[in-house]
């Protein structure tokens, strides 16, 4: 029994070991700040992807920033064996690293950047500032307007979800909790791992959103808070399910707990029939880019069905009309109901600090 429980917390290390930066990317796409100044509107007009890439391969790169870009590097090569000459290189910045950084790099006139991938918020702070072109890529006339910032600034091409997770060897599918009323029962009480809405985060993120949506309120927040334990991090509560220390994990990204399964952890994704929440990922080309043509490709690109079944085998949601559901049995976006995570930074702020009252302080 011993020698059992062994093995299962070493395969749990195994992949926990590799997913604590992309949890923190996860949480930080939804961060950023409200709308800032007027906006001085660069535009570009669309060009059929053979005419840019001919520009393209003249320009050789496009530069990326955005947080954990290793994350898409599969999607990047597939994008470079469609369009040989350009190469993808990425740089791992978001929230106010990212600000700070394109605001030394605007005031210079020396960019380094062609395109963003980010959050919607940031991206909308960006817009104000002057700093983005707006440009409709091809194909970005199919998405829902949701997935279309104002202005034309940016295009959303991928979702990432947040879901609920459980110890397969600990409860049943049809044990487990169906909506978020479901998670305030006292049964579960002691039962539900949680990481710590007290520190800014995935989790905290995913609570506003959803107090905002209306499936939680105060007081089920605090019922909440009696049946959970807190875990500084999502890789820890996800290590606290998968070694069988609760039988219920709450709010780690869908991407997370597909990869644990496919290691070999005994651990699955649930979603809630009233809401899953999910923070979308942005691509805007910057108006002072070196290599405008490369980065207008490569946003064009996403959003074809090539791409968007390359989104879905990394376990993230594309959001074209058609796109698949992501790769290890979420379902797709017909089939779920989203809870939006992309809240401006005055309500995050306001809802942190009532996270925090109700939660504790942290640990």
């Amino acid at each position: 029994m011993g020698r059992q429980r062994m093995g299962r917390r070493r395969t749990g290390l195994r992949w926990a070991a590799g997913v604590i930066g992309v949890a923190s990317a996860f949480a930080m796409t939804a961060c950023g700040g409200g709308p800032s100044g007027p906006a001085t509107v660069r535009t570009a007009q669309a060009k059929a992807a053979s005419e840019l890439y001919d520009a393209a391969k003249s320009e050789g790169t496009v530069m990326v920033y955005g947080p954990f870009q290793s994350t898409y590097k599969p999607l990047y090569d597939q994008f470079t064996k469609k369009y040989p000459g350009v190469t993808v290189k990425t740089t791992d910045l978001f929230g106010p690293p990212l600000t700070a950084r394109l605001q030394a790099e605007t005031a210079t006139g020396k960019v380094g950047a062609d395109l963003l991938a980010t959050g919607p918020v940031d991206l909308g702070l960006y817009a104000q500032k002057g700093w983005l072109t707006s440009y409709k890529p091809d194909g970005s006339a199919a998405l829902h307007q949701k997935y279309v910032g104002a202005g034309n600034f940016y295009v959303e091409p991928l979702l990432a979800e947040a879901t609920m997770f459980y110890n397969t060897g600990a409860v049943q599918p049809a044990g487990l909790p169906k909506t978020w009323a479901d998670l305030q029962d006292p049964k579960w009480k002691g039962k539900l791992a949680l990481p710590d809405p007290a520190i800014p985060g995935l989790s905290s993120q995913s609570l506003a959103a959803a107090q905002k949506a209306g499936v939680i309120d105060d007081k089920g927040l605090k019922s909440l808070a009696d049946n959970a334990t807190k875990y500084a991090t999502v890789p820890a509560a996800i290590q606290a399910v998968a070694t069988g220390q609760k039988p219920i994990g709450l709010l780690a990204a869908y991407q997370l707990i597909n990869n644990a399964s496919g290691s070999g952890a005994p651990v699955k994704y649930f979603t809630l029939d009233d809401g899953t929440p999910a923070t979308g990922t942005g691509y805007a080309v910057l108006a002072k880019a070196r290599h405008p043509n490369a980065a207008m490709l490569l946003s064009a690109w996403l959003l074809t069905a090539e791409a968007q079944k390359g989104i879905g085998e990394l376990g993230l949601q594309g959001t074209t009309p058609n796109a698949p559901a992501p790769a290890g049995g979420l379902p797709g976006l017909p089939d779920l109901k989203i809870i939006n995570m992309d809240l401006p930074a005055a309500d995050l702020s306001s809802a942190q600090k009532n996270l925090t009252s109700i939660f504790g302080d942290g640990g």
